[in-house]
Order: C-alpha cells, then sequence, then structure tokens
C-alpha cells in the first residue's frame, strides 16, 4: 500500500522560467503553462523558521500528469533555493492531492517523515501545502496539496485547455 495514493503533480527548480517554458514547449510539446510570476506563499516556514521565498510558478499538464515549474528570485530561506544551490536545476519534488492534508501530514510523520516547508498557497492564500522529505532518503520532497472545489476546478479547466493546445503562446497567465 503507497504512502501516498497517487502522484498529481512532478514539479523542478528552474533558473529562468521563460527558458524552462520554452524547452517544455518546443522539445517535448508540453503546454501551455500558466504562470504567476513573483508571489509568495503566505504563512511560510522553512524547517520551521518563517521565510518570504519570492517565486514564479509555471503549471502545465502532460497528459494526465501535472507538471511544476518553480523558479526563485531572492535569497530568501527555502527548499527551493537550496536544492537549486546543492544540485542545480531539476527534479525537486512531487505532490500529491489531498482530501485531507492534516491527516496525511499525521500519518506521514508517524512513519518518520518531516516537514519540510510548510505554507499556505500562492493562489488561494488559504489552503494548507506541506512539504516532507524522508530523513537519509535521497529521494525528493513530497508535497501535499489540500484539494478545494475551487483549485480543483482551476485545475481541470488548465488541463481542459492543454487538452487543445495548438503549440502557441506557451506562457499564459494563471486563470
Amino acid at each position: 500500500h503507497p504512502m501516498f495514493p497517487r502522484l498529481d503533480q512532478i514539479a523542478f527548480v528552474v533558473r529562468d522560467t521563460e527558458a524552462a517554458v520554452r524547452y517544455w514547449a518546443e522539445r517535448l510539446g508540453v503546454g501551455p503553462f500558466f504562470v504567476a510570476e513573483r508571489v509568495t506563499l503566505p504563512s511560510f516556514t522553512y524547517r520551521g523558521v518563517a521565510s518570504e521565498p519570492l517565486l514564479t510558478l509555471a503549471i502545465a499538464y502532460w497528459g494526465d500528469q501535472q507538471v511544476e515549474l518553480v523558479e526563485q528570485h531572492n535569497d530568501a530561506p527555502s527548499a527551493f533555493r537550496d536544492f537549486l544551490s546543492d544540485r542545480g536545476e531539476g527534479f525537486q519534488h512531487m505532490a500529491c492531492f489531498s482530501d485531507d492534508v492534516d491527516l496525511d501530514v499525521d500519518r506521514c510523520l508517524a512513519a518518520g517523515m518531516t516537514i519540510q516547508q510548510d505554507a499556505l498557497s500562492a493562489f488561494d492564500k488559504v489552503t494548507r501545502v506541506t512539504y516532507l522529505e524522508d530523513p537519509g532518503s535521497a529521494g525528493p520532497v513530497f508535497e501535499l496539496v489540500q484539494k478545494t472545489p475551487v483549485k480543483m476546478e482551476r485545475f481541470a479547466e488548465m488541463k481542459a485547455i492543454t487538452a487543445d493546445w495548438d503549440g502557441r503562446e506557451a506562457m499564459r497567465a494563471m486563470p
């Protein structure tokens, strides 16, 4: 029985969102990416300490798989900053959309995982997003994202647009 019921998103830390979107769109045919530029995550903590990373977030669908690109614009402490510094650009976390983040976080903590980052969503400012790591593992970080009707409706809208994408306008404003 897997720790997470499904994988809803794969996420990559990038240095340049526009260049990364061009790669995904032109080379891999994935897009369009819906972009939220220079946003913060309310109530953000990294390893238990408050911080304010300034981020550009870009989301697209590759079939049923959501792909997120994360670019950090400042030097505020975060897993994104440390990943880029330690490893360079690349695959940084996987996300699962959760019916009950608090319950799932408690289950992960009971299994020995630790909270790496915790925040409220950049998009609605109220739903919890929690990043967990498995100490001693070289594996990725796991993000739990609280499902809400509004968030899931927005994701469904993005996915529908992606299904009919003609390859133009690879970057669009977040709906």
